[in-house]
């Protein structure tokens, strides 16, 4: 099979993985920049290319690695959170490309375009599985480094462990879903982004559809790079904000919610934008609604019935009789937590 039939079979994939064998071989042509910190016996040169898996157990792309590419299989590393100790299958898992893979390998080798057909086709289940926003997520990067998969293993170890920023137990934190990094992403330091990447040079996820549905987006990627330059971390200071860790949580409801809208005929048009979503589900946090209230709330607020031009399509809570409303439903659900803040609004609006 030739690029170009690879193309005709997975359209656009077959792009994007040109893109990403180009990046790769881009960085395995530059200079080696070495950690004055590390011995030369300690720093490793040689690119490495992974895929990373959410798990290895139930997942269709490995169980097609193993079947495939046995040798990429015995290869894989899980990694060994205490979380999963006794239960590695299930944890998030590192699987490097086999050399058919790689850009330096001869594209006319029929081994060749076989190994990239496979790899564009995993791409395109990844889509379609991002497509569905709320569902698996079983192949979730491919990642560049010039370090061992144990060593980035042992990196995410101590990533996958975070505290929440009122404290607390530490609590398993979903790094290696992209729908996690992307909504995190934009709002993180360049040290803590320097952590979260660790031994990873380049990180490349199919960037995940965000705003209101449906979606006629077309896939492309979302890519972190470690920084070029030297970025200090802060290490009493890295753990994540409020408004981070309400970034990493929002993007369950808010798709939710956009699911809902269409499913109940509203138009992408008259849903709130990405921006509106995260500030109402910022305000439903603030005011302590969790759960099925705080979409409520969302639904509540937003007006999708056509406006005159001009018109608010947000209800002022501020407004007296609003600001009422609120603090009658507020207490309401104080003293019946198991109650829906939607039913409440509902019955009160009509009382």
């Amino acid at each position: 099979m030739t690029d170009a039939q690879i193309g005709v079979k997975h359209p656009p994939l077959a792009e994007l993985l040109a893109q990403f064998l180009n990046a790769w071989a881009q960085f395995d042509a530059s200079p080696v920049a070495l950690d004055v910190s590390e011995s030369m016996e300690e720093t490793e040169c040689a690119v490495n290319a992974f895929l990373l898996l959410n798990r290895w157990a139930d997942n269709p792309v490995a169980e097609a690695i193993a079947a495939q590419f046995p040798e990429m299989a015995e290869r894989r590393c899980a990694v060994p959170d205490e979380v999963f100790i006794d239960r590695l299958a299930q944890a998030p898992c590192l699987v490097p490309l086999t050399s058919a893979m790689a850009p330096h390998a001869a594209a006319d080798l029929p081994k060749t375009c076989s190994a990239r057909a496979v790899l564009a086709g995993w791409l395109a289940f990844a889509w379609s599985q991002a497509l569905t926003r709320l569902g698996r997520q079983d192949l979730c990067a491919l990642v560049l480094s010039r370090q061992p998969a144990s060593r980035i293993a042992s990196h995410w170890v101590r990533l996958g462990n975070q505290q929440p920023p009122d404290g607390g137990d530490s609590v398993l934190f979903r790094y290696q879903d992209p729908r996690v990094m992307q909504r995190m992403w934009p709002s993180l330091t360049a040290g803590q982004r320097l952590r979260w990447l660790g031994p990873v040079e380049h990180w490349y996820a199919l960037a995940h559809p965000w705003g209101p549905m449906p979606t006629m987006e077309q896939p492309q990627w979302f890519h972190a790079q470690r920084p070029a330059e030297p970025v200090p971390i802060d290490r009493q200071g890295s753990r994540f904000d409020s408004n981070q860790w309400h970034a990493m949580r929002a993007w369950a409801p808010a798709n939710r919610i956009w699911r809902d809208y269409e499913d109940h005929g509203v138009a992408a048009g008259d849903q709130p934008d990405a921006q509106t979503m995260a500030q109402l589900l910022r305000d439903a946090a603030g005011l302590g609604l969790t759960g099925a209230s705080a979409e409520d709330y969302v639904q509540c607020t937003w007006l999708h019935e056509k406006r005159d031009e001009g018109a608010s399509r947000v209800l002022d809570w501020a407004q007296p009789a609003n600001a009422r409303l609120l603090k009658r439903i507020q207490a309401a659900l104080a003293a019946e937590p198991q109650a829906r803040f939607a039913s409440l609004f509902h019955l009160f609006t009509r009382g």
